[in-house]
């Protein structure tokens, strides 16, 4: 038995509908079912993988996070596949164990490698995390500089509140000053090292 790419159930009869392979239902839904954007599916996707989740010290629904970085990685002139990765971004990392199977099936396979180049690596500390991200292409450095834009963002506008954080505001405070410089001299890009450094000052500021 194979495992069909869209509902990811091991089947005994699937077939071949251009590379992946569907269960007989899945490929019949698929046939008569017009393809939606790929924006589209990250975000159907993210919402549903995001169900139920909150910021952290916080009411305010998760998805509202990765919906904010889609938003900064199309300002920043971000491709489709970059604007689904940061839809995404998060999933590996906080949901459901099939949550990288469910974005290759849904999403594509380079989606699925920008997801993973902007995931901690699981049970990594703050210097392994900043050592992933040196490894990580242009394309995924930008979705990492929007979300560590967002976060920063998110901080400031709670007036801190460091007790939320593990390690607290020095921890914080140092593997943002350590990050935001790597991503801005990665990504070569004036605005986006603007945008970074000023953001930092201000949370140095809280």
């Amino acid at each position: 038995m194979k495992k069909c790419e869209s509902c990811l159930q091991k089947r005994r009869t699937t077939r071949k509908l251009g590379a992946r392979m569907y269960c007989l239902k899945c490929e019949s839904k698929l046939l008569r079912t017009p393809r939606k954007p790929l924006t589209e599916r990250a975000t159907v996707l993210a919402t549903e993988l995001h169900e139920g989740q909150v910021r952290k010290g916080t009411d305010i629904p998760y998805i509202t996070h990765p919906v904010a970085v889609a938003a900064l990685v199309t300002y920043y002139g971000g491709n489709d596949a970059q604007v689904a990765a940061a839809l995404l971004h998060d999933t590996v990392e906080d949901c459901a164990a099939e949550a990288l199977e469910r974005i290759r099936a849904e999403c594509g396979k380079v989606v699925a490698k920008l997801v993973l180049e902007v995931t901690k690596p699981v049970g990594s500390s703050k210097p392994e995390q900043v050592a992933h991200l040196v490894r990580a292409s242009k394309e995924g450095a930008l979705v990492s500089a929007c979300d560590k834009l967002h976060n920063m963002l998110c901080i400031i506008n709670d007036g801190g509140k460091w007790e939320r954080f593990k390690g607290g505001r020095e921890q914080v405070l140092a593997y943002y000053s350590t990050v935001c410089p790597m991503l801005a001299w990665k990504l070569g890009r004036l605005d986006v090292e603007r945008a970074l450094r000023k953001r930092l000052e201000l949370l140095v500021l809280v």
